[in-house]
């Protein structure tokens, strides 16, 4: 193996590295939800199914990834503080949920509340929701999906 080949092989073994070591030794919040709509996350459109949401790195607490392995869906999405206190956000709350804002026939999700980890995030909405939100005629619900801690 010449010296150039060498250096490229040890150069791709470190990129992957770097790439793949985060998401392998990420510590957060992880949870199941079955998701029986399709809906959307961010600018996302996805199909019902079986999810994993993962807190992606526990240095930053805003970053999400919702996964569907049998479909090989991955999605990274970032949320923010509601600006209430997290107590204050999951009080009276006794099951970790999600929340979805549904209108026109079309499901967005908005909210994650997990009491038992004192965690309550707002999803930061895309361009979809936000064009969706400024036509008047449009009747709002929400609907609550119940998810099981698992990490």
């Amino acid at each position: 193996m010449t010296q150039q080949n060498r250096w490229f092989t040890l150069a791709a073994a470190l990129f992957v590295l770097l790439l793949v070591a985060p998401l392998a030794h990420a510590q957060g919040t992880e949870v199941r939800a079955h998701i029986p709509f399709p809906f959307t996350v961010a600018n996302t459109s996805l199909p019902a199914g079986d999810y994993v949401l993962t807190q992606v790195d526990p240095d930053n607490p805003e970053a999400f990834a919702l996964t569907d392995r049998a479909k090989s869906i991955e999605v990274l999405f970032e949320t923010a503080s509601s600006g209430r206190q997290e107590t204050e956000a999951t009080d009276g709350l006794t099951s970790p949920r999600l929340q979805f804002d549904v209108a026109g026939g079309k499901a967005f999700l908005t909210r994650l509340d997990l009491p038992s980890e004192s965690l309550s995030r707002d999803v930061l909405t895309g361009e979809r929701y936000k064009a969706l939100a400024q036509a008047e005629d449009m009747e709002w619900q929400k609907k609550f999906v119940d998810v099981v801690v698992i990490g």
